[in-house]
């Protein structure tokens, strides 16, 4: 029944009424799908079309890049976005990490440091993470292991696409060049400012010597000075020099053959050693020079504008060595500058010590020219201390020419004189003939003190090398003849001896000529005010003066004194036998035999006419009896120029409480009265003084 039903029903749909629809239906599907796979099959051959040429330009672009970076002079290198790890770098990048491919790239990202300690791949990990969030980032970094010329590197991140991945492009702008002129630039405003500033010259040199190893490279280098007679260098800055070596090198003297320093001061021009094993210029420093390490040496003269030697620029090489002229090109502006600032320097020195001296003379000069009369020693002393004291002397003094004899002895002096030192006596032990000779004929000796134990001076030459002292002698005149001598000593040759020095002392010695002529002066006028004209003695008016002197100090600190009241026998027989010139020579010479027999304490005068006075200090009367009898025999036995004897009477008296002037004068004239009333040639004592209080 099935089967009939089946065979039924695909009669019925393969006849001919249906057949047609539904072959239409089949193959209109049929050719639908047909379309679609064709079309499924076009789009997918655009894909792959476009993936391909997608991929040629990445190739392409990764080509450019290359080519582009690989031909530059400029550092590019490319990292993972996620990472350090470098995918690319150029040549230019290889050389400035020191390697050869991105394996030892990557390790010396790693292991880059700066002098301060950070790590140059975590710098870069952070700058990389800025890159990412907006897009660039840039820092700069010195590499010290890269080419001197490489070493400063200004680097940029920049987010891209390598190989299709994302990644970041780092390109490096060199700036080494420019940060080195900039650095340049920087030490010379800092050379300039320093002397604009008046900065100590050892603060000036070290920038001079910074732009110098910036500028040229040299670690091993140091600026001399010339000391102030441009006979001796020494070190007053340097760099990389061990203190051993500049406590050898010290003190170098400027003459050929004392190594390139001292050959290139003396001859002022460049000296170059190339080997000082075997050089024999630095013969007496090569042991100095062996334990340094120093092969080579380089030194130039520091003149000033007018030629002077102020000192030298030296070198030092580990190597043996010569330098070119590219060298010589690169210390040329570091010269420059050593030459100005050492030249201003001395100026300001100059210039501040004239203005010093001028002070200091403006100070003696109110000190001097407004002496206390009475005290006019101590003055002296005390401006020659300060003159000692601002020149750094070793010794400074005034020696005073003896009217006597023709000698000079010590008047003042600085230091003063002590029980300690016994090589120094009051008398002026120089070479005196030959000094003066100097002195009258130019007003000014210049001396080398060679030897201090024995005393003597060789020559006239002031700037002298040799250990000892140097001196210098300044004429004081009177009547064109030395009548002082200013003495000046320092150790060795000291900067008080500078041209400004010598002024100060010449001006010193004309105010100590004033000053003594002004005490020359005084001391006549006193003189005439004070002293009896013809005998010398004290006159009336100044024995009163002393004698009061004597009564208040007695009655205020108790002691005594005694008067001696004496006159010459017959004096007016003399006058008139003799006449008054022959009267006169007697006064005299019975003055000179009362000075010479008083002690130094006893006060002498001139009482009037013939009469004399002597006051004798802390003398009873029976010491003054003693005196008065000495006295006495000394006049008597004296040869006048009369053809006759002279002889003396005298009255003593001592002080007693209460006593004036008039009342001790009246007792010991009372007593040269009764001794002529006995016969002249005695002393006599009034009344009770015989009794000694």
């Amino acid at each position: 029944m099935s089967l009939v039903n089946t065979e039924f029903l695909f009669a019925k749909l393969f006849s001919i009424e249906l057949l047609v629809p539904t072959l239409a239906c089949i193959i209109i599907t049929t050719l639908v799908m047909i379309r679609f796979i064709r079309q499924l099959r076009r789009q997918l051959n655009l894909a792959q079309t476009e993936i391909a040429q997608t991929s040629n330009k990445l190739k392409l672009a990764t080509r450019e890049l290359n080519s582009l970076f690989d031909h530059v002079d400029m550092v590019a290198f490319v990292i993972e976005a996620n990472g350090l790890n470098s995918v690319y770098a150029n040549l230019s990048t290889l050389r400035l990490f020191n390697t050869k491919n991105l394996n030892d790239l990557n390790d010396a990202i790693t292991r880059a440091k700066s002098k301060d300690g950070k790590t140059f791949s975590n710098v870069l990990s952070e700058h990389a993470r800025q890159c990412e969030s907006r897009g660039t980032s840039h820092f700069t970094w010195h590499f010290e292991q890269a080419p001197e010329h490489l070493q400063t590197q200004t680097l940029t991140l920049t987010n891209s696409t390598y190989s299709g991945k994302s990644s970041t492009l780092i390109t490096g702008k060199n700036i080494t060049k420019h940060r080195r002129e900039q650095t340049l630039a920087n030490y010379r405003k800092s050379i300039l400012t320093c002397m604009s500033m008046r900065n100590p010259l050892e603060d000036t040199l070290k920038h001079i010597l910074s732009f110098q190893k910036e500028n040229s490279g040299y670690q091993h280098c140091g600026i001399m000075q010339a000391d102030i007679t441009g006979s001796a260098l020494n070190w007053v800055c340097w760099s990389g020099i061990s203190e051993h070596f500049l406590a050898a090198t010290n003190e170098m003297p400027v003459l050929y053959g004392e190594g390139s320093c001292g050959t290139a001061a003396a001859l002022l021009r460049r000296s170059v050693c190339k080997n000082i094993d075997s050089d024999a210029l630095w013969d007496n420093y090569r042991e100095a020079f062996k334990l340094e390490g120093i092969k080579a040496s380089w030194s130039e003269p520091v003149v000033s504008s007018d030629s002077t030697l102020l000192g030298t620029f030296v070198v030092f090489q580990k190597t043996p060595w010569t330098p070119c002229d590219d060298d010589i090109d690169l210390l040329t502006e570091p010269m420059y500058y050593t030459s100005l600032a050492m030249e201003n320097a001395n100026k300001a020195q100059q210039l501040e010590s004239s203005l010093s001296s001028e002070r200091l003379v403006n100070k003696l000069s109110t000190k001097l020219l407004n002496f206390d009369y009475e005290d006019s020693g101590t003055t002296i002393e005390d401006a020659i201390g300060e003159l000692a004291s601002h020149f750094s002397l070793s010794k400074i003094a005034i020696h005073k020419k003896c009217t006597i004899e023709d000698t000079f002895f010590t008047a003042n002096r600085w230091p003063p004189l002590t029980d300690a030192d016994p090589t120094e006596g009051a008398t002026f032990n120089a070479n005196l003939p030959t000094i003066t000779t100097y002195l009258e004929q130019e007003g000014i000796c210049l001396v080398g003190h060679c030897n201090s134990e024995n005393k003597q001076f060789s020559g006239k030459n002031l700037f002298n090398t040799t250990t000892g002292m140097t001196a210098i002698y300044f004429s004081i005149t009177n009547n064109e003849c030395p009548s002082y001598i200013l003495e000046v000593q320092a150790n060795q040759v000291a900067d008080s001896f500078r041209q400004h020095g010598l002024v100060t002392f010449q001006i010193f010695a004309s105010m100590l000529n004033s000053v003594f002529n002004q005490k020359s002066l005084l001391d006549t006028l006193a003189y005439r005010a004070l002293r009896d004209k013809l005998t010398g003695m004290y006159n009336r008016h100044k024995i009163e003066d002393n004698l009061n002197q004597e009564l208040q100090r007695t009655e205020r600190y108790g002691g005594t004194f005694s008067i001696m009241l004496i006159d010459i026998d017959k004096f007016k027989s003399v006058n008139d036998t003799f006449g008054h010139n022959a009267g006169d020579d007697v006064l005299k010479v019975t003055a000179e035999l009362i000075l010479k027999t008083a002690r130094s304490s006893d006060i002498c005068g001139r009482w009037g006419g013939e009469e004399f006075v002597i006051i004798l200090s802390e003398q009873t009367l029976e010491g003054a009896t003693i005196f008065a009898n000495n006295l006495l025999a000394v006049v008597e036995s004296h040869n006048f120029p009369i053809p006759r004897p002279v002889t003396i009477s005298a009255g003593l008296s001592q002080r007693r409480p209460g006593d004036t002037i008039e009342s001790v004068i009246h007792r010991a004239d009372k007593g040269l009265y009764e001794a002529k009333e006995s016969g002249r040639n005695c002393f006599k004592i009034v009344g009770s003084e015989a009794i000694t209080e």
